[in-house]
């Protein structure tokens, strides 16, 4: 018999795990103890709002995720993408403009 793999945890590291070692033929398991997948990235339900926990990974996996996303057949504009935007209770907002990386920032 050849080699299985099991993965704890549908996280976004889980299953980049379990993508990658698929792309390679190997028969994968993934286990989550979770009432859904996503690991810290899962959406959320608080005071009533359904509220997409993952913006804090998105940050700095956004390459790799939407690469995964790709591989697994997730459609481009299944992800709304939008400018940075910062807003604080003091009046203070940052918000980046529609130009490429690093230009954006200006």
């Amino acid at each position: 018999m050849g080699i299985r793999v099991a993965i704890v945890g549908a996280g976004y590291a889980g299953m980049a795990a379990a993508v990658t070692l698929a792309e390679r033929k190997i028969p994968v398991t993934v286990f989550e103890s979770g009432p859904v997948p996503g690991g810290r990235a899962r959406r959320v339900v608080s005071q009533g709002n359904d509220l997409d926990n993952g913006q804090h990974i998105l940050v700095g996996a956004y390459r790799e995720l939407f690469r995964l996303m790709q591989i697994v057949g997730v459609p481009d504009d299944a992800v709304l993408r939008v400018p940075l935007e910062l807003r604080y209770a003091d009046k203070f907002s940052f918000r980046a403009l529609w130009l490429p990386f690093p230009f954006g920032l200006l």
